[in-house]
């Protein structure tokens, strides 16, 4: 058997693949988008566990809000559980305290 690995553009591309017999798929924003954030933090010397950290929240809240989205159909769902700026303020206000 053959495998098949996708490289998706976006969410909406990866929603469009439901059903599809695929092996693996990597979205293109997501993954830019990661490590653009990484190399900014990097940047201004945020340390590297920190780094780590940050990017296992996102990841796991993306692959939360991509599944409800995918059950859904529609792109506009888990609106509700996107990380807001509000909500990076108060984690930054909890490590600090």
């Amino acid at each position: 058997k053959a495998s098949i690995y996708v490289r998706a553009f976006d969410r909406r591309a990866v929603i469009k693949l439901k059903g599809a017999p695929v092996d693996g798929v990597v979205r293109e924003v997501l993954e830019s988008a990661v490590k653009m954030g990484r190399m900014a933090l990097e940047s201004i010397g945020v340390d590297h566990a920190e780094i780590d950290r940050t990017e296992d929240i996102y990841r796991r809240n993306d692959k939360e809000r991509l599944r409800v989205q995918s059950e859904a159909g529609d792109i506009r769902a888990a609106r509700g559980i996107m990380i807001t700026q509000d909500q990076r303020a108060g984690l930054s206000e909890e490590q600090a305290g």
